[in-house]
């Protein structure tokens, strides 16, 4: 259940963390006839992408075999750091056109993949920072769009 907020200088992935029993005790079959058992609440995981490139959709779980990376460590409903990015290469090369490339600054650069079921967030980023919400999605995306307008 991933959703990305963005403006264009700055991006924000938010996920659903899955959620495990209250006084979980390894003994799951058992706990799904228990009436008392209950999840944690929902928590959100936010991403803040310290970068501002991104791509968000396709592929989904069902098609993850055609992604480029597929035969190079991928592992599903992970997040990774892909060494040697192909598309970190080309964006490099795209803005060493400018008058003012620094190839310096693209050391500490890297490429981000979050693998989810019906969606792949990949990022080109300095850094990421995360933090967890237990407030409800819509108040979670009603506070990130504060943050990106100030």
């Amino acid at each position: 259940m991933p959703h990305v907020i963005s403006n264009g200088v700055q991006t924000y992935l938010v996920f659903l963390v899955q959620g495990s029993p209250i006084d979980w005790d390894a003994c799951g079959q058992e706990m799904l006839s228990d009436p008392d058992f209950k999840l944690d609440p929902e928590q959100y995981c936010i991403v803040t992408v310290r970068g501002h490139n991104f791509r968000f959709g396709s592929p989904n779980d069902e098609v993850w075999h055609g992604h480029y990376l597929h035969d190079r460590g991928m592992e599903g409903y992970t997040a990774q750091v892909v060494v040697n990015s192909p598309w970190l290469a080309e964006v490099r090369a795209i803005n060493s056109v400018h008058s003012r490339y620094d190839p310096a600054s693209w050391e500490a650069m890297k490429h981000f993949i979050f693998w989810f079921h019906d969606d792949t967030f990949e990022c080109l980023a300095e850094s990421l920072q995360f933090e967890v919400s237990t407030e409800e999605l819509r108040d979670v995306i009603a506070g990130l769009k504060i943050r990106l307008v100030g």
